[in-house]
């Protein structure tokens, strides 16, 4: 692997050339070789081997040692790889038609006659008389003859004039085999049978490149010693590719990550990282492991490091090229990966997670222990069915956070390889988080978002409670509570109230501050706050108003807020109320202090039609259930503030709503009109829903 296959984004399994491409220190071995190939006897021929694993880079050394011999007087390299011929009946032949086309090519006479008599020759072999261990018949002579129509000559005839051939000329023939132990196992009992047949002409070494538990095996599948016996018949030279430390494989495969990660927007938590990667590392243990594990990265790396964290994507692309019978079952494993508590969604039909499939991938897999480190480090959640420790919701908000897989929308942009387009991008979620300071560059940020994406923002916002790096949010909030009209309404029994999503984001941007700060946010906000409901939900969110939960600031402080708010409600116009959604709600926390101030300011504001219609829309009562969902309007406490004199007749001078007014209104609309026409239907109506739905 060369310096320049480190640092290209998506590099092939190529062999490096020359010294100056050597990252492992591979040269001084590779100088051995070439070494022991210019001293070979020149009477006689020799057979070196070089053995080795796959990919643990022996056409590098190979060329490292042949290559300063190509084009130097005195030497002939000619390179055979048999793979490029394997499935081929004529595999065998192709040697001897390879061979003689490179020998034509030399420009030197007599080794272009070599060619041609080693033709001949071949045409004569009978190799059936040289097969001690081989269980399969071959049909090499039959292939050869069918190929060659050379003169009628014995083949030792022809032998001894291809000896005087190449014993009378003065190069020395290089003959590289390749890549043996990639063929078929008769092929490889072929080219092992044809070496032994004509290693030993003068002035000639074959260079043979092979694993040799592989090739042993091929021989004789039945006893692999024999094999290897048979092998040692044949080669005179043998050497073992060195080991290369996992220190130095990790180094390449490092800077190769490093390369791929060049230029790419992404998140790495190193303590993570370190964990994964040093579980991960041990199943790439050659060159070719590493560059094939690289090539797998560079796209998944570009597509989603910006969503998911690095270290995770890292991981599991190792799974994918060595655990991959656990990586495809990742979708059905979602439940068993990400259910953090182990039981049940009440909500979904599904039974809780038991962990046996999950318990099963990892027993079954090529390293079991190996594959569940990396499951219990990629999903902790998990760790319960693997004899490990439980965790909670609060850490699954962390994981989504952090952008880990051991969340289950995480993972699922993973197994996607896209987010949804009711998603917001995480590069978004930042650049908002980052502007929460900034009126203007938080609303431009917040415009661009749809109804859905809104929700989704939402939801993300709060995994960064602890974590909002600006210290003044109070920008932010009014530019929040307008989030609520942007919101889907809602629809089903369980759904989350729109303004509820919006003050839980509120409450995590202040708790744990002081409450100091608690309150000069709050104060700088509610003065940008353009509806009298927004000031009174912030207070409530954070005083006791009444009866909170939320204690981030002093009773005092609380009791103000109330006051100041008391007192904006009874100040302010008709046309002013009618614009609030709460207007119910405002009325009742200032009837609290000030009931005769409120009844005066309703009977007045009721002679307005928008007055009475907000009235109407906010004085009711709602409740959900498996049978639907029922609107039940106030009407005794409309009374009991208006009076029933002035609320029948202003109800029956209301002039039909706009168009675009919500169903809701238009049905409470409709009950005021019925109980304007007969108080007494109003009773019974309300006496049935009391009875039906008490407290």
């Amino acid at each position: 692997m060369s310096d320049d296959d480190q640092h290209r984004p998506l590099a092939g399994d190529r062999p490096i050339e020359s010294a100056d491409q050597d990252t492992i220190g591979r040269s001084g071995f590779a100088s051995q070789i070439q070494d022991e190939v210019e001293s070979a006897p020149r009477d006689e021929g020799l057979v070196i081997a070089v053995t080795g694993d796959w990919g643990s880079g022996k056409t590098s050394v190979i060329n490292l040692a042949l290559n300063p011999l190509e084009g130097r007087a005195g030497f002939r390299v000619v390179h055979f790889n048999p793979w490029l011929f394997s499935g081929t009946d004529q595999l065998v032949a192709h040697f001897f038609v390879e061979l003689r086309t490179q020998l034509k090519a030399s420009g030197n006479r007599q080794l272009r006659a070599v060619g041609a008599n080693l033709e001949h020759y071949a045409s004569r072999l009978e190799p059936l008389r040289f097969i001690p261990v081989v269980g399969k018949v071959s049909q090499l002579a039959s292939f050869v003859g069918q190929i060659f129509k050379g003169p009628e000559a014995s083949a030792e005839r022809q032998r001894q004039k291809i000896n005087r051939l190449l014993a009378d000329q003065d190069e020395l023939l290089i003959i590289v085999i390749d890549d043996i132990d990639r063929l078929q196992d008769h092929e490889i009992a072929d080219v092992m049978r044809l070496v032994r047949l004509v290693a030993d002409f003068p002035n000639t070494v074959y260079l043979l490149v092979f694993d040799e538990d592989r090739v042993a095996q091929a021989i004789d599948g039945d006893d692999p010693a024999k094999g290897r016996s048979y092998v040692e018949k044949i080669v005179q030279v043998s050497h073992e590719m060195p080991t290369i430390s996992g220190e130095q494989l990790s180094q390449i495969l490092l800077e190769r990550i490093n390369s791929v990660l060049e230029g790419c927007t992404y998140q790495l938590d190193q303590q993570h990282w370190s964990r994964v990667y040093l579980s991960f590392r041990r199943y790439l243990t050659t060159l070719r492991d590493v560059s094939r594990y690289c090539n797998h990265i560079r796209s998944p790396i570009r597509l989603l490091a910006s969503e998911i964290e690095a270290a995770d994507i890292l991981t599991l692309e190792a799974l994918r090229l060595f655990e991959h019978g656990f990586w495809k079952e990742l979708p059905q494993l979602r439940n068993e990966l990400g259910n953090v508590s182990g039981e049940a969604n009440p909500f979904v039909s599904t039974p809780p997670p038991d962990g046996k499939q999950l318990k099963q991938l990892v027993d079954g897999a090529q390293r079991p222990e190996l594959l569940g480190e990396l499951v219990q480090a990629l999903f902790p959640a998990a760790a319960q069915h693997l004899g490990g420790s439980r965790y909670s919701a609060d850490n699954q908000s962390t994981w989504r956070h952090q952008r880990r897989v051991a969340d289950p929308s995480v993972l699922q942009i993973y197994l996607s390889k896209q987010i949804q387009p009711s998603e917001v991008p995480t590069p978004v979620v930042e650049r908002v988080v980052s502007v929460l300071n900034d009126a203007d560059a938080l609303g431009q940020e917040l415009e661009a978002l749809s109804s859905l994406q809104i929700g989704d923002l939402l939801g993300r916002l709060e995994d960064y409670e602890g974590n909002f790096p600006v210290d003044d949010v109070s920008p932010a909030i009014p530019l929040l509570y307008q989030l609520t009209s942007r919101l889907p309404s809602r629809g089903g029994m369980l759904d989350v109230d729109p303004s509820m999503r919006v003050t839980r984001v509120i409450l995590r941007m202040l708790r744990g501050r002081d409450a100091a700060t608690v309150v000069e946010i709050v104060e700088q906000a509610s003065a940008n706050l353009t509806s009298l409901g927004d000031r009174w939900s912030l207070m409530r969110l954070v005083g006791r108003i009444p009866e909170s939960r939320h204690m981030l600031v002093s009773e005092a402080a609380a009791k103000r807020w109330e006051d100041e708010l008391i007192k904006a409600i009874l100040d302010a116009t008709p046309e002013e109320l009618s614009a609030e959604p709460e207007l119910a709600a405002l009325l009742h926390l200032a009837a609290s202090k000030e009931p005769g101030g409120v009844r005066r300011l309703a009977r007045t504001g009721a002679e307005h039609d928008d007055f009475l219609l907000r009235l109407i829309s906010t004085y009711r009562h709602e409740v959900r259930s498996n049978f639907g969902r029922r609107l039940q309007l106030s009407w005794d406490r409309l009374v009991e503030l208006v009076g029933e004199d002035l609320l029948v007749r202003r109800v029956s001078q209301l002039p039909d709503p706009s168009a675009g007014t919500d169903q809701d209104t238009l049905e409470l609309l409709a009950q005021a009109r019925r109980y304007a026409a007969d108080p007494a239907v109003a009773a019974s109506d309300l006496e049935e829903y009391r009875r039906r739905y008490p407290g």
